[in-house]
């Protein structure tokens, strides 16, 4: 599962320029999940995000890795500062 984490961090890098990744295992399942914060997610929707970041996962994986992984949540760095700040005044 660390040569998919690494490979998934350099997909990443490579496809989205300027990315930052933040990656966790679910515990119940061993799967991926986690954030890719993005500048180039601005103006776009969140289904266009998605579709963006799954195409690039069913180029660049194979249907076993990719079923290795959950999901990811596109983020701007602007919406994740939001996010943060939120939870932090909780």
């Amino acid at each position: 599962m660390e040569a998919l984490k690494v490979k998934l961090a350099k997909i990443f890098n490579r496809r989205f320029p300027r990315s930052k990744l933040e990656l966790e295992t679910l515990p119940s399942s061993g799967r991926f999940t986690g954030e890719l914060i993005w500048p180039g997610f601005r103006n776009m929707s969140h289904p266009q995000r998605q579709e963006e970041l799954w195409k690039v996962l069913r180029q660049e994986l194979s249907k076993e890795e990719r079923s290795k992984v959950s999901g990811f949540f596109p983020y701007t760095s602007k919406e994740i500062a939001h996010i943060k700040a939120a939870v932090d005044e909780d």
